[in-house]
């Protein structure tokens, strides 16, 4: 897993990544691939089946998983739990209000 600290583009998680900057727009965690979120994606964040996701900042879009996510930070958006394998911690914040 390597650390990213500034922005990236949307699309593909290429590789396991914890990231500490931003994505701008709508991003994906393919299958074989973790994200670990510090920082935020502005747009929607999608879980592919066999992808996952530790959510500990700021996704201001939707979160659509299908596969496994453990969110203890932000969605703006919606949380649509395609797979029930999301997991919502205590404190953690969905919606818009």
């Amino acid at each position: 897993m390597h650390d990213e600290y500034g922005q990236i583009p949307g699309g593909a998680v290429a590789d396991d990544l914890r990231l500490h900057g931003q994505i701008i727009g709508d991003a994906y965690v393919p299958n074989g691939v973790r994200l670990v979120l510090r920082g935020q994606v502005a747009g929607t964040l999608t879980i592919e089946t066999g992808g996952s996701a530790d959510i500990h900042g700021m996704v201001t879009g939707d979160l659509i998983n299908y596969g496994t996510v453990s969110i203890a930070g932000s969605v703006i958006g919606a949380l649509r739990d395609e797979s029930g394998g999301a997991r919502v911690e205590p404190g953690a914040s969905i919606g818009r209000g």
